[in-house]
């Protein structure tokens, strides 16, 4: 049986949505922040020339990462009905953890940043050099905070991707392809755990993945009769 109302509406469009805008905070900012990123002196200059595009690119980023939550969520619920719930829950949840964290990194890169960019204006580079390693814990912190976010948002997407697969809720093919960006991912991050880019593929290819999911559940799902 077809279904298509407001709540999948609702889904879809969240799920576009959540891909969507975390991309366009990436692109629009004006320094380029992924995994293994410590801040140097040139850039408090950069985000000092930049500073209101710096703060609007982690907004939209951030309110972004939390829309794609909702629509994961949401999604989920579409699968009360099917006993894929069993794996398409827990994946709904580690992908929820990973993105909470993930905003959190976030949150520190955009303030930071800003006032890193404030304090230092006239600094001389010995005082640049202080404080830059006032804050390398921190920034130490954030770094494993970026790739455990990735790592277990990767993990998430091949659960759900799964639960996704057995539930038929949504074409199977999209699950298969959600769960194979997931392993992927997990694997170049295994790889190349120390590269600065490697996730940016992934991202790109997540955010191709929410926005098919979206468009299709707005269209309507298959539902099936409760067990």
């Amino acid at each position: 049986m077809r279904l298509a109302n407001g709540y999948t509406r609702f889904t879809g469009i969240a799920l576009i949505l959540g891909g969507v805008l975390p991309i366009v905070g990436m692109a629009i900012r004006p320094l380029l922040v992924e995994q293994n990123f410590n801040f140097q002196p040139t850039d408090f200059e950069t985000i000092n020339a930049h500073h209101a595009i710096w703060i609007v690119s982690y907004q939209v980023m951030v309110f972004g990462l939390f829309v794609r939550l909702a629509g994961l969520v949401a999604l989920g619920s579409l699968h009360a009905h099917t006993l894929a719930r069993t794996v398409v829950w827990p994946g709904v949840a580690i992908a929820m953890a990973a993105i909470v964290v993930n905003g959190i990194s976030a949150g520190y890169y955009m303030h930071m940043g800003f006032w890193g960019a404030d304090q230092l204006k006239a600094a001389t580079d010995a005082t640049k050099g202080a404080f830059l390693d006032s804050i390398r814990p921190g920034s130490e912190l954030m770094i494993c905070l970026e790739r455990m976010a990735k790592m277990f948002f990767s993990l998430g997407l091949t659960v759900l991707g799964v639960g996704l697969a057995l539930g038929k809720v949504v074409p199977r093919w999209l699950g298969v392809a959600g769960a194979a960006i997931g392993m992927t991912g997990m694997m170049a991050l295994f790889a190349m755990p120390f590269s600065h880019t490697v996730f940016i593929p992934f991202d790109i290819a997540i955010l191709a993945w929410l926005v098919v999911l979206g468009a299709l559940v707005t269209r309507g799902i298959e539902q099936e009769p409760a067990p």
